[in-house]
């Protein structure tokens, strides 16, 4: 816990099952499954058992954790108001998707942006034709 260990065993195996897997309660054959009452963040199941020095560096990572987040740091238009720049930074990933709304509901594709070194531009020369305009970026 919080990078320390906290208890070891060997020769521990898993069975496989066919019940479903559950974070936050207790199994679906409880007549009260009980819920866990708080904020599960980062869960991981790995194929092998980690080492100190991995768990140490998963917990090192802090508020950067193992899954990084992807910020939208910077908006700006264009003097000419034609064209709307985002500038964001993540983890270097294969491919940043850019969706655009008009509504929060109904997102379209807009494009798919290569992020090699954390920190990409996008320019959204269509921003004329809409009244209002949202912007998302996600990892595909």
């Amino acid at each position: 816990m919080d990078g320390a260990t906290q208890a070891q065993a060997s020769g521990v195996s898993i069975t496989q099952s066919t019940g479903s897997l559950a974070f936050g309660r207790k199994g679906e054959a409880i007549p009260s499954p009980g819920y866990f009452q708080g904020a599960i963040d980062e869960v991981m199941i790995f194929n092998r058992a980690l080492s100190g020095s991995e768990i140490q560096a998963i917990y090192l990572g802090s508020g950067n954790g193992v899954c990084k987040t992807l910020q939208i740091t910077s908006i700006s238009r264009t003097d000419d108001s034609t064209t709307i720049q985002l500038t964001a930074k993540g983890p270097v990933a294969d491919d940043y998707q850019i969706h655009g709304s008009t509504n929060l509901l109904d997102w379209d594709l807009l494009s798919t942006i290569a992020n090699p070194e954390g920190r990409f531009y996008f320019r959204d020369r269509t921003v004329t034709n809409f009244g209002q305009r949202f912007f998302r970026v996600m990892i595909p």
